[in-house]
């Protein structure tokens, strides 16, 4: 419906504590130097074309490994 509130998606620009918000409080955030350094390796692609695929696991992981889900 045009106009209608989607009652559930919020954009929070502000803490639920009403404290100042900070980005040295974020963990999500890194200010420190970020740069590049020189290698000898490239990344490159062709148009169209796939990435390789994986190689399929040869070996079961082990019955220890998981729980089982069956009762």
């Amino acid at each position: 419906m045009p106009g209608a509130n989607s009652e559930g998606i919020d954009l929070q620009l502000f803490r639920t504590d009403h404290k100042k918000l900070k980005q040295s409080d974020d963990r999500s955030f890194y200010d420190g130097p970020v740069g590049a350094g020189s290698s000898r390796r490239a990344t490159a692609g062709r148009p169209g074309s796939r990435a390789p695929r994986r190689p399929r696991r040869t070996t079961r992981p082990s019955s220890s490994a998981a729980p089982s889900r069956c009762g």
